[in-house]
């Protein structure tokens, strides 16, 4: 699955909550895969912003740290300033058939190549074994 791909199923998901763009900005260097607005059971309507990565699978040995060859440092800069200003921003990965959410610190760490699958599974928002745990997602999106 490629990460266009990634980005339909995000859609398919999330987009009946309310509205999803995909942004491709060649100017703004590390800016966000995806802008959202969406809205959780009766909740205000949350906004924020998504980048989406994809990896096939985990690595094959445990004690292998994570890498996500398409992370730049723009990307996880952007991220954090981003949530710094007061606004939601995430990194939502498939890792093979799993989904992790995970907050901008977490993202630095995935950059810095300090994690290794259980301790990005115990350190993430959210954790989806083989699914896409879409009320928990929208439930952190949305707070």
């Amino acid at each position: 699955m490629t990460e266009s791909n990634f980005w339909v199923t995000v859609h398919r998901k999330l987009a009946p909550f309310g509205r999803l763009e995909r942004i491709e900005n060649r100017i703004g260097a590390g800016t966000g895969d995806v802008c959202y607005c969406l809205r959780f059971t009766g909740r205000a309507p949350g906004t924020g912003w998504l980048e989406l990565k994809q990896l096939d699978g985990w690595p094959a040995r445990a004690q292998t740290p994570i890498s996500i060859p398409t992370l730049t440092l723009d990307q996880v800069l952007w991220l954090e300033g981003w949530a710094a200003a007061g606004g939601r921003a995430w990194l939502l990965a498939k890792i093979g058939c799993d989904l992790v959410l995970a907050d901008p610190p977490l993202v630095r760490a995935l950059y810095r190549g300090e994690l290794v699958k259980t301790m990005l599974i115990d350190r993430a928002t959210v954790y989806g074994a083989g699914r896409f745990p879409v009320m928990e997602v929208l439930r952190c999106l949305t707070r």
